[in-house]
């Protein structure tokens, strides 16, 4: 059976999505199921920049990123142009390295926390 992850949508992203036309929004979802249930391989996603992929739905891209199994969906743009726009993969950055923050200080104190318990 496949690894089933975790899947977290930016309420931008889940908004714009909304927007869409039904076939478009089934589209996607049927990619985002994909994705959660470990199948990387029956969707088309490229690599942008380090841990930043898309997830490619014609004509749209979806911006994501896994993070200790969880999928994290923070942008969505229509593609007009070849190159990816480098403010979408900025603004992913930023959120990527905030989690890793949030996560690795999360851990800390639960750690800390229980080794003060012994």
């Amino acid at each position: 059976m496949a690894n089933k992850n975790k899947v977290l949508i930016l309420e931008s992203v889940k908004k714009a999505i909304e927007e869409l036309e039904p076939p478009l929004q089934a589209r996607i979802k049927v990619a985002q199921e994909a994705l959660a249930s470990g199948d990387f391989q029956s969707v088309y996603t490229k690599s942008l920049q380090g841990p930043i992929r898309e997830l490619i739905v014609r004509p749209y891209r979806l911006i994501f990123f896994l993070k200790e199994r969880t999928i994290y969906f923070v942008g969505i743009f229509r593609k007009k142009t070849a190159k990816t726009p480098l403010q979408a993969i900025r603004n992913s950055l930023y959120i990527y390295k905030t989690i890793q923050k949030i996560t690795k200080s999360s851990k800390k104190s639960s750690h800390e926390n229980g080794s003060q318990k012994k």
